[in-house]
């Protein structure tokens, strides 16, 4: 399983930063679009756990739909969790399975990135609708993205240990601790009456009904 290790920074004009990164000999990727559709169980487990469940699309420079999984957030000076990554075909048909499967959609994110290779680490300029200019660097290791920051201009600047699901869903009022609530308890398909306990009814034994012997009709005799 892949570790994803990166440093997220706020930025108000993305620009300057831009041509830093093309100054410090970094190799374009191109500019792409982003739609992000994050998913968690009816009761809301992967949210309350701190996993992440996620259907991209991406278009424009490079185009692909993919499937991710994120784990719960370990202790680090950068935001470093696992990861899964699966390229899939069809995100409409994802979609349905995930629906079919009980998923519910928590929340959209929708961006535009600049992406670039910069040594080990791959740096993003990310304009997130509604939530404003980020600066994400994702590297191998913490001394490597240290590194690069440096080399862009971020290194003083304070970066955040989040996500932008997370960030959209307090900025929306969506609270991960009561999300599952507003579904509901699952109901069982099947509903079968309880077993009487030990010893209820010990000792009587059911007499069936007149009715019931006369619709049972006469018995075989031997």
């Amino acid at each position: 399983m892949k570790i994803e290790i990166e440093a997220k920074v706020v930025v108000g004009d993305l620009n300057p930063i831009a041509e830093a990164v093309r100054q410090a000999g970094a190799e374009s990727r191109g500019t792409i679009a982003q739609h992000d559709i994050y998913y968690s169980d009816p009761f809301g487990k992967l949210l309350k756990t701190g996993c992440g469940l996620r259907i991209r699309q991406q278009s424009g420079d490079i185009s692909r739909t993919i499937l991710t999984f994120k784990g719960p957030v370990t202790k680090g000076p950068y935001k470093t969790r696992p990861e899964i990554e699966v390229e899939i075909g069809n995100r409409e048909s994802m979609q349905h399975l995930m629906e079919g499967l009980g998923y519910k959609v928590v929340i959209e994110i929708r961006k535009h990135r600049q992406s670039w290779f910069l040594g080990d680490c791959e740096v993003c300029l990310d304009e997130v609708e509604g939530l404003g200019r980020f600066v994400e660097v994702e590297g191998p290791n913490d001394e490597a993205i240290t590194q690069t920051l440096r080399r862009i201009g971020l290194g003083d600047y304070v970066h955040i240990n989040r996500g932008y699901a997370s960030m959209m869903m307090e900025k929306m009022g969506i609270r991960k601790d009561t999300w599952g609530k507003t579904f509901g308890k699952a109901k069982p398909r099947f509903h079968r009456k309880p077993r009487p306990k030990d010893g209820h009814n010990k000792g009587k034994h059911h007499h069936p009904r007149r009715d019931d012997r006369r619709d049972h009709g006469p018995r075989d005799r031997h």
